[in-house]
């Protein structure tokens, strides 16, 4: 009987526990760490909890294993460890700390583990944008202390990213900002290669569910991004692109 596929928001737990072990080797067969996110996930899955090898701690120790040979600049030979851990690794990629709190949400809403036949029945967290969290709404924050957060989330699609990406090396042949032109990989070498933010012109909290194509998507560099969402309403990539002219004296 084959084991179910992991679900993202089981990946995200996954990629949390790899960031918590250390990204160099694999933890211990021993790692108590592994038995907990074992029986964590298992546990939000009973009815699939009777197969053995449900998430058991070789299956986590396995992933954890899928997890490490795509982090950006790892030398060695991949595993096949699927597009939704590829999906989870971009995300991780693109933003750490991001994935980090969402690994603290899940965990504190495990009925967001449950796993379907349907691999395209996807939780609506599954491509969640915390720039694009709701501001309404209760929150905790205890810093220097894990801090659960309530919020509305918005879907997003990793595979419009990676399209847009793709259109942007296709057409301009570079990845670079399109409101100031930094280049990643320019600056960083290698350490920065593919690396990029992909910002929606309208932010998906006006738009609601709505049907995007590549138009709807521009690349910023982490600066850029940032400014456009320091503001309310938050600014369009022109009116940045604006304001940098501006202060570089027109150039």
């Amino acid at each position: 009987m084959a084991t179910a596929d992991w679900t993202r928001p089981e990946l995200i737990l996954a990629v949390a526990l790899r960031e918590e072990t250390g990204w160099a080797g694999s933890p211990s067969v021993h790692d108590p760490r592994l038995f907990e996110l074992s029986e964590f996930l298992r546990a939000a899955n009973p009815a699939l909890a009777f197969d053995p090898k449900f998430r058991s701690p070789g299956s986590v120790r396995r992933k954890l294993e899928d997890l490490r040979t795509l982090l950006p600049g790892y030398a060695g030979k991949r595993t096949k460890g699927g597009r939704a851990t590829e999906d989870v690794m971009d995300s991780f990629a693109e933003s750490p700390s991001r994935l980090m709190q969402l690994a603290t949400f899940i965990r504190s809403n495990p009925g967001l583990l449950k796993v379907t036949e349907d691999p395209d029945d996807r939780s609506v967290d599954d491509f969640i944008d915390l720039d694009e969290i709701a501001e309404e709404g209760p929150t905790a924050a205890i810093e220097g202390a894990v801090a659960r957060r309530w919020a509305i989330v918005r879907e997003r699609n990793p595979r419009l990213r990676r399209a847009k990406i793709a259109q942007s090396r296709r057409d301009r042949g570079v990845i670079s900002c399109e409101t100031c032109g930094f280049d990643f990989e320019e600056t960083f070498g290698e350490l920065g290669a593919g690396y990029i933010h992909v910002h929606h012109r309208v932010p998906l909290h006006i738009t609601n569910e709505v049907e995007n194509d590549l138009s709807a998507l521009i690349l910023l560099c982490a600066n850029c991004h940032a400014m456009v969402h320091r503001s309310r309403p938050w600014l369009r990539p022109d009116e940045l692109q604006a304001i940098i002219g501006g202060s570089r004296g027109g150039e």
